[in-house]
């Protein structure tokens, strides 16, 4: 049945996109970014230990816990940076935050389409995987910036 057979293209995709997430780093290092990556593998370890790749409900509800921690770690090293910078960079900061919502929930709803053009469960993995994959990456890079700013 072809309607399978694109079902099992998409779930190779997702686990090549998964296996990218798990095994993603970034080369700057700092201590709280160092700090963040530890505690977040330590973190996505326990949450993938018990998911059978097979299982499109367990997959989406480990993606669902991880993009809730990324999310509450990206508004703790917002939250610090705020703290630390002058007004003008805080409203600058503010404003490309905004900027990067928007973006961030346009790609979400693009990722759901793209893949899931006929319905289905696998738009929701690659909208999953995409929310967290993006949170995860900006929740990386504001913890650069935050380190380069208690380094000064």
């Amino acid at each position: 049945c072809l309607s399978r057979g694109l079902g099992d293209v998409y779930k190779r995709q997702f686990l090549g996109m998964l296996v990218f997430l798990l095994i993603s780093s970034i080369s700057i290092s700092g201590q709280y970014k160092d700090a963040l990556i530890s505690r977040m593998s330590d973190f996505r370890n326990s949450v993938f230990a018990n998911v059978d790749e097979g299982n499109d409900f367990q997959q989406k509800e480990a993606l669902r816990k991880m993009e809730k921690e990324w999310d509450k770690e990206l508004n703790i090293v917002y939250q610090k940076i705020m703290k630390t910078v002058n007004p003008v960079t805080r409203n600058k900061l503010r404003n490309a935050q905004r900027a990067w919502i928007k973006y961030r929930d346009s790609e979400i709803e693009n990722n759901y389409y793209i893949n899931n053009p006929d319905g289905g469960s696998m738009g929701v993995l690659f909208s999953l995987y995409t929310a967290t994959k993006l949170t995860e990456e900006r929740t990386v890079y504001l913890a650069e910036i935050y380190d380069a700013l208690i380094s000064n």
